[in-house]
């Protein structure tokens, strides 16, 4: 087993989920790193015994925080009170990924809390344990409280529902190899006063975008190609003097270019003198998607390397209470991405209606009516199908991180719902790799029809389409296949842990 310093890298999005899917790994702190939690834990015990008031250890919470207590269940009973989240369970490698990066927060010496809290963390990481996690009922707005609550729980030895290698289990069934840690001081708050639940299933979210980007670019080009659109407005944009600054529009521009530009297409003849918009300005319609994808990864990343706390402990300049766990740029990046989803989803649609339209020397409904006593429709249903995706697709594009409600009698009076902002997401992207996949069958079905001839990774993607999807030359269902390609494509899994739960 290989033994891993979790202080001495940066936290990459990347890096968070090699960690999270790995079971070889022993993660470990430096000694740099230890230091610097026990100086803000003394500092922090030093502080509260010489009768300073610090929030959330000698006060109430939120709004009751006029209460003073010395109370030493303070911990324990806010991580039951707060747990009562609702709804499906986030998957285990997400539930690993939301230990490791609270424990990379705690482990910044900024949160005054104590070593053998982050002895637990570390412990149940390297014995494959981690915390249930419940989607519903996070505001965004002191960080992510009642869905972090069961990690709380989890650490403190209650007997809650957990994760280990890969089932669901009880704690009480594997109490030999947990190292619980009473909570005290102010490790409760500290564990769930933060955003590293919904940071690290925004970082997810941005990496099913971004693949979403790179299979809907290849089903694009193929259109393209296809249909006989004009190859040179993705030309003129990577080889011409630069009539527009925007880096993403050069950027998809360039990406479509070297995709198609060493295939053939046979449907040149008669081509209109300009394209219709959605084969026209593909680098201007997928410039914009493609910033918002890139701007939202930045806040995300920024997010996990964040310390999300309050009170923050800094034995340099004292114990500051302040607002580091809002969810402010993590509901943002929700929505840019929501907008940015939408977007896309328009491309495919409007191009859908085009391969089936039976304009561009391509058959109505993409399908040769070869057999005189029967009548066929072909992929005519994959197109309404695909209106239907992207009206949903549409309704999950409207903002949340505006929809802020008071709460938490009006202490809470702006809330962030950023976890809300990654449900609607999720959804949303769920429904848009359906949706690219139905593009994709419509989109190979063109280039075999228009005789076509692709190169490189477009004949590769042909080829992958081809393997779940035959050429269609008779009405056929098709919704075991597009289910199959699709998992394919995205890496989905057949199963979900709550049939994994049921099964068990």
């Amino acid at each position: 087993m290989k033994t891993v310093y979790l202080d001495q890298k940066k936290l990459s999005i990347k890096y968070l989920f090699q960690l999270a899917e790995s079971n070889n790994i022993k993660l470990e702190l430096s000694e740099k790193a230890w230091s610097k939690i026990k100086k803000s834990h003394e500092y922090f015990k030093n502080s509260l015994y010489n009768g300073k008031q610090v929030y959330g250890t000698s006060t109430g919470f939120g709004a009751n925080v006029l209460t003073s207590t010395k109370s030493l269940n303070l911990q324990t009973n806010l991580s039951r009170y707060l747990d009562c989240a609702q709804g499906p369970i986030i998957e285990e490698l997400e539930s690993r990924a939301a230990l490791i990066a609270r424990t990379y927060v705690l482990m910044q010496g900024y949160s005054g809390v104590s070593p053998s809290l982050i002895l637990a963390m570390l412990n149940m990481y390297n014995r494959q344990i981690s915390p249930i996690i419940p989607q519903w009922g996070a505001l965004g707005a002191s960080g992510d409280l009642v869905t972090a609550a069961p990690m709380a729980r989890l650490i403190n030895g209650d007997d809650v529902e957990c994760w280990h290698q890969g089932k669901l289990t009880h704690s009480s069934e594997i109490k030999k190899l947990l190292k619980t840690h009473k909570l005290n001081h102010r490790d409760g708050l500290a564990v769930m006063n933060g955003l590293s639940i919904t940071a690290v299933l925004m970082a997810s979210a941005v990496q099913k975008l971004e693949d979403l980007l790179s299979v809907s670019l290849k089903s694009i080009a193929a259109t393209k190609v296809a249909i006989g659109a004009d190859p040179e407005t993705e030309a003129e944009i990577v080889n011409s003097a630069p009539t527009r600054q925007h880096s993403g529009q050069k950027q998809m521009a360039k990406a479509l270019h070297n995709l198609y530009k060493s295939s053939h297409s046979n449907n040149r003849e008669g081509a209109p003198l300009q394209d219709e918009y959605s084969l026209r300005c593909l680098g201007q319609i997928l410039g914009p998607i493609y910033d918002s994808i890139k701007q939202s990864k930045s806040w995300i990343q920024s997010e996990l390397l964040s310390v999300s706390d309050n009170p923050v402990v800094n034995p340099a300049v004292g114990i500051q209470s302040g607002g580091n766990f809002f969810g402010g740029y993590l509901a943002t990046a929700s929505d840019y991405m929501a907008i940015a989803a939408a977007k896309l989803g328009e491309l495919l649609e409007r191009q859908s209606f085009h391969l089936v339209s039976g304009n561009r020397n391509l058959p109505n409904n993409l399908i040769i009516q070869s057999d005189a006593d029967d009548l066929f429709h072909g992929l005519k249903g994959l197109h309404q199908i695909c209106s239907s995706l992207q009206m949903q697709i549409n309704h999950y594009s409207n903002p949340v991180s505006t929809l802020s409600r008071s709460s938490e009698s009006h202490n809470q009076d702006i809330v962030s719902n950023a976890m809300n902002g990654y449900l609607r997401l999720d959804k949303q992207i769920e429904v848009l790799q359906s949706l690219s996949t139905v593009h994709s069958i419509l989109s190979a079905q063109a280039i075999d029809l228009s005789e076509s001839v692709l190169k490189g990774s477009l004949r590769s993607w042909h080829s992958k389409v081809r393997e779940y999807v035959p050429f269609i030359n008779k009405d056929q269902s098709l919704r075991n296949e597009i289910k199959n390609l699709c998992d394919d494509f995205f890496n989905k899994s057949s199963s979900h842990p709550m049939e994994q739960k049921n099964a068990a």
